[in-house]
């Protein structure tokens, strides 16, 4: 048998990560990031997932700069950053700082029903209704269509796990 490499384990334990937020388990996600972060530096997957922690935890601002560093530092997860940072001003109630950020997401994916949908509330608290509703409805015809296909409901963070799972972190013996 070959033993299990540090980068091997670092993977595994950053798709748990991912798991564990899925589930909705932001302090076994946050015991987690904190032995990922004993072992070394984060990378930006992990420095994302750290994001999502944060908000989770109520802890806004260092999401913010989290993702604020990602978004200028990190273009791979550009997109993924800016639905969590327009998510994050939403939160702090500030759609005026939302609105760009999830118009960029859609504009790069337009078949993104969740930042149709985040765009649809930011315009809504602008009071720009007829935009508001224009996305709205754009959500509301992506889920539509998704059910009608047989889609199933899926976060974008699980999905990111699948692609993990397909570079070679190797499933686990039961399956």
């Amino acid at each position: 048998q070959r033993a299990v490499t540090s980068d091997q384990r670092r993977s595994v334990r950053e798709l748990l990560i991912r798991v564990l937020l899925d589930a909705g388990r932001a302090d076994d996600a946050r015991k987690e990031l904190n032995l990922l972060a004993a072992e070394g530096p984060l990378t930006n997957d992990a420095r994302l997932a750290d994001a999502y922690v944060s908000r989770l935890e109520g802890q806004l601002d260092r999401a913010i700069d989290a993702v604020n560093w990602l978004v200028e530092n990190a273009p791979d997860l550009e997109m993924r950053s800016r639905m969590l940072r327009g998510m994050l001003w939403l939160d702090q109630g500030q759609p005026d700082s939302a609105a760009p950020d999830l118009e960029k997401v859609v504009e790069k994916q337009p078949y993104n029903k969740e930042a149709h949908s985040k765009l649809a509330q930011a315009y809504r608290k602008q009071n720009k209704l007829d935009k508001s509703r224009t996305h709205a409805m754009e959500a509301q015809r992506l889920t539509q269509r998704d059910r009608r296909h047989g889609r199933r409901e899926r976060r974008s963070r699980g999905c990111r796990g699948r692609r993990l799972l397909s570079r070679g972190v190797p499933r686990s013996h039961g399956r």
